[in-house]
Formats: structure tokens, C-alpha cells, sequence
């Protein structure tokens, strides 16, 4: 919570109405849903992240994931759908990741994106 508010200061000085783009905190269930989606508990620094946000508003200028828009949970959960089912065989590349692999056979939750082809995922691995 400290980092956040230290993080959402910083941000201010350049995104002034950062406060404004971003949505009310996610509920019980819809952090429920997305634990069940991924089959394990969720790190207790993203349920503190949806619990204060649900994302930002996605028709607004993206900003507060380093450029990416944050994305709301219904998104990621539409994501995670997407990773799993796609039958191309796509890996990610330029990654840290703990087991490079296919896209639909990794644990991973996307929170942010660019609108194109690029997210940041916690990696569950």
C-alpha cells in the first residue's frame, strides 16, 4: 500500500488527473471469480492493487502501468481466455519468466496492456 501511494504521488506530477482515470476497487467476488480463473491463490500485492483500483479507464489515455493501460478484471479475465485458447503456437519473448513456454500452457495474469501485442503478467509459476 505504501509503494502505491508513493507510485500514485510520483505519477501526479506528470498525470495530474491519474486519480480520475482510475476505477473503484474490485469486490469480493470479482476477485473471487478471477482466483478461481487461475486455479491458485493471487498474490497479496495484486488483490491490494484491485481492491484500491479495477483497472483504469480504458477509453482514456493509457498511463499508469508504465504506458500500458491497467487493465479491470473482467478484461484480464477475457485475456487469460485468450492465452489459453489460442491454438497458435504463441511463446512470449524478452521475458523473465520462470518457464518460457507456449502462452496457453503458462500460469500467468495479465493486468496491463498496450492495445497491441505486448502485457505486463504475474507470473504464478
Amino acid at each position: 500500500m505504501k509503494n502505491l501511494e508513493a507510485y500514485l504521488s510520483e505519477l501526479r506530477k506528470t498525470l495530474p488527473d491519474i486519480q480520475e482515470r482510475l476505477n473503484i476497487g474490485a469486490n469480493e467476488t470479482q476477485l473471487e471469480i478471477l482466483r478461481f480463473a487461475v486455479n491458485c491463490p493471487l498474490p497479496p500485492q495484486l488483490i491490494c492493487l484491485y481492491e484500491q483500483f479495477n483497472g483504469e479507464h480504458m477509453a482514456k489515455a493509457p498511463g499508469f502501468m508504465g504506458g500500458l493501460q491497467f487493465m479491470p478484471i473482467d478484461m484480464v479475465l477475457d485475456d487469460l481466455e485468450f492465452f489459453r485458447g489460442t491454438e497458435a503456437e504463441l511463446t512470449p519473448t524478452a521475458t523473465k519468466a520462470i518457464k518460457e513456454a507456449p502462452l496457453r500452457q503458462l500460469n500467468w495474469i495479465p493486468f496491463a496492456f498496450d492495445g497491441s501485442n505486448s502485457w505486463f503478467a504475474v507470473d504464478l509459476s
